[in-house]
């Protein structure tokens, strides 16, 4: 329930998207042009892709993939994606847990104003 609560504070448009990537909307159908739009450098199509991989959404799950593609699009500047890499290295998916690196990245999306970020960083 908490999950859900959090995610109603999140801007609409994020909102959106996780709700379309939690109910496989977002990867599957739509993959093609989501792949497009990430490739030719869109930060919130590279974020969006990257969680498909996480999850396994619409593709056979690649935590390798995700994290390059939240690279993309955290080297952009988008918050979220920032958040992802962070978790990534914090939880160990895919990588060596890397607490450093985990707070390097949570540092950048608390700059940017995520306040999921800054409750992480108060946890590592």
């Amino acid at each position: 329930m908490r999950f859900f609560r959090d995610l109603r504070r999140l801007q609409p448009r994020l909102m959106l998207a996780w709700l379309f990537v939690l109910l496989g909307l977002g990867c599957g159908e739509r993959l093609q042009a989501l792949q497009t739009k990430a490739e030719s450098g869109d930060a919130e199509a590279q974020y969006q892709l990257g969680m498909c991989y996480a999850t396994g959404r619409g593709v056979t799950q690649n935590l390798a993939e995700a994290r390059a593609w939240y690279l993309k699009a955290a080297e952009q500047g988008n918050a979220e994606a920032e958040l992802s890499l962070g978790l990534v290295y914090a939880r160990g998916e895919g990588v060596p847990k890397d607490f450093s690196e985990a707070r390097k990245w949570f540092l950048k999306s608390a700059n940017h104003g995520n306040a999921k970020a800054k409750y992480y960083l108060g946890e590592h």
